[in-house]
């Protein structure tokens, strides 16, 4: 029924976010015939061997990865410049952070009247519809996350570390939209321009005055 082909959708995209993450590195180094660059002790072999071995210890690494660098990762993904040594003003992370939450539980794939955008149904039951379609949305954006940082592990971080390194704000970015997916609708602005467009000017602004101090002084 409707139920198993819902399941058999999300394990699918999740398997392919899954397998797509692992498989491209793999194809990549075989067409180039090159070697990652070994800036750290990574050992990708016997990393997946300890991980076989303990399989708890990417989920302990991944975790304290989260404790330590959360703060950093959410910076990241909104800009930090150059080669992550251009910061802009904490107030900016800030009112960015909080601004883009607004954007994201304001957009949805629901509109006003309850008509699911994506089906364009109104005799189906569009409320357990958009809860299905949220639930689906999480679990692919859970597992390419998983997918990144696992990579990471195995790629980027010395065999048996206790937590995962070469993470980047920027590869959790394309999930920003996914999320507005995932999340249920308030709305809270009656006109989102109000927000969008007095933020990217001042993005805008800032990012410009950021790189001009960094550079002319």
């Amino acid at each position: 029924g409707s139920r198993r082909k819902f399941f058999g959708t999300g394990i699918f995209l999740c398997l392919l976010a899954l397998g797509t993450a692992f498989i491209w590195p793999q194809l990549t180094l075989t067409l180039r015939h090159a070697a990652l660059p070994s800036v750290t002790d990574a050992d990708a072999a016997a990393q997946i061997a300890i991980m076989r071995e303990h399989p708890l210890i990417f989920v302990k690494a991944a975790a304290e990865a989260l404790r330590q660098y959360g703060s950093m990762l959410l910076r990241q993904g909104i800009g930090i410049l150059g080669w992550l040594t251009v910061k802009l003003p904490e107030w900016f992370y800030a009112v960015y952070g909080i601004a883009l939450c607004i954007m994201l539980f304001h957009g949805s794939s629901c509109n006003d009247d309850g008509e699911s955008i994506v089906t364009g149904s109104r005799e189906a039951d569009k409320h357990a519809f958009m809860c299905r379609w949220r639930a689906l949305s999480a679990m692919v954006i859970v597992a390419a996350c998983i997918a990144i940082m696992a990579l990471e592990y195995v790629y980027w971080t010395a065999p048996g570390s206790e937590i995962v390194e070469g993470l980047q704000g920027r590869y959790f970015l394309p999930f920003l939209v996914l999320s507005a997916l995932a999340l249920p609708k308030y709305r809270l602005l009656r006109q989102e321009m109000l927000i969008t467009v007095p933020l990217a000017i001042l993005s805008g602004f800032t990012g410009l005055f950021c790189l001009y101090r960094y550079y002319c002084f």
